[in-house]
């Protein structure tokens, strides 16, 4: 890899900086499956209190629902 003088980066911390990206990038969509598959039962479970027959309980699934969607939505 060449030189980047204007970045000032060599080609061995290039490499080193790209070699790195790409273990964040690998933990990364790790942490995505991770979290994930903790609030699948949590959704799950919101979903069945959603059609009880009380609307404080159901009112109270929407808004888990609402949470963990942009839980999921934030973290890609």
């Amino acid at each position: 890899m060449r030189d980047s003088p204007a970045l000032g980066i060599s080609g061995l911390d290039a490499a080193l900086l790209l070699e790195r990206l790409a273990e964040l990038t690998a933990e990364a969509s790790l942490l995505q499956c991770d979290v994930r598959s903790m609030l699948t039962p949590a959704l799950l479970s919101a979903d069945m209190l959603l059609r009880n027959a009380d609307p404080v309980v159901a009112r109270q699934a929407e808004i888990v629902i609402e949470a963990i969607t942009r839980i999921v939505d934030r973290v890609g």
